[in-house]
């Protein structure tokens, strides 16, 4: 009660400390984007701006310019060091390591049982839009402990449904968990084998999906990033006959240049809009877009 009465007291003071500045700082805001407009116009019969705005145009430019280089350069540092801490991040000794293997049956039953879907909402809200039809082949990309393929052994009991993964740890417990199921299979891969991709023929599986892999798939840099993401979705559009769905977090942002979050020491986000990735393939398909209270997605739906 004490400490919540304390924080109650500090956050009051805080609030009438700052007011006087949220004040001044709402005024000058207007003003300025309103000049910022009249310059950009350049309309005589409108107005003109005025001419105190002119200073403070150069110090905002000077401000863009210098925040963009300063993201540009940081997201350049962070793919450099993190390549390796990545590694490390999922090893033995890296705090995203799970050793699967030690598990018995019933603790993978478990985990199974336990897991929870990020493609069951646009399964149960964007039906129209996803296009997914009983009997329909299905690849996971990515599959992990198989929360994608959960939901869709649920709702399309007749379909093929085929995952592969990095960790032949995380695929055990599908294994276990579905190992009455003839229809479901799971192997070891990576999607950034792109030998292993192209073993896949063209239209093999009538729907691809990516759930929350996108944001880790990155080179040493920015451009090394960019050419990856684009033959990766040039791999997926060629293998899936109908749609590729990819979920992720802040994938359709409209900022122009890419986001770098540090999460932790060893694992880091990169956030940037894949629309353009697909904008290169608009002969082949129309592109969705989708939203759940936990993330985004868009879909790529092929043309027949």
């Amino acid at each position: 009660m004490i400490k919540k009465n304390i924080k109650n007291l500090i956050e009051s003071l805080m609030s009438l400390l700052l007011k006087p500045f949220v004040v001044l700082w709402f005024w000058f805001l207007r003003w300025f984007r309103h000049n910022r407009l009249l310059a950009g116009l350049g309309n005589k019969e409108i107005g003109r701006h005025s001419v105190f705005y002119i200073p403070f145009a150069y110090i905002s430019r000077f401000s863009s310019f210098l925040k963009a280089t300063w993201n540009s350069e940081f997201a350049e540092y962070t793919l450099k060091k993190y390549k390796n801490f990545l590694k490390i991040h999922y090893s033995k000794d890296g705090l995203g390591y799970f050793d699967y293997d030690g598990l018995s049956e019933s603790d993978c039953l478990k985990i199974y049982r336990d897991m929870e879907s990020r493609i069951a909402y646009y399964i149960k809200h964007n039906s129209v839009c996803m296009g997914y039809e009983n009997g329909d082949s299905f690849l996971d990309a990515g599959c992990g402990k198989g929360q994608s393929i959960k939901e869709l052994v649920k709702y399309y009991p007749d379909s093929q449904i085929k995952g592969f993964d990095v960790n032949a740890g995380a695929l055990r417990i599908i294994q276990i968990a579905l190992k009455d199921k003839k229809n479901v299979k799971v192997e070891k891969g990576s999607v950034v084998d792109f030998k292993y991709l192209e073993s896949y023929p063209a239209k093999s599986y009538d729907h691809l999906v990516v759930s929350h892999v996108f944001s880790f798939l990155t080179g040493s840099n920015i451009e090394e990033t960019r050419k990856l993401r684009q033959v990766l979705i040039g791999h997926f559009i060629r293998i899936a006959a109908k749609s590729v769905l990819i979920m992720d977090g802040d994938i359709l942002s409209e900022r122009k240049e890419p986001e770098v979050i540090i999460e932790q020491n060893t694992r880091y986000f990169f956030r940037e809009s894949l629309v353009s990735y697909f904008s290169k393939h608009a002969l082949s398909g129309e592109l969705y877009a989708m939203f759940s209270p936990e993330n985004e997605a868009v879909i790529f739906k092929l043309k027949r």
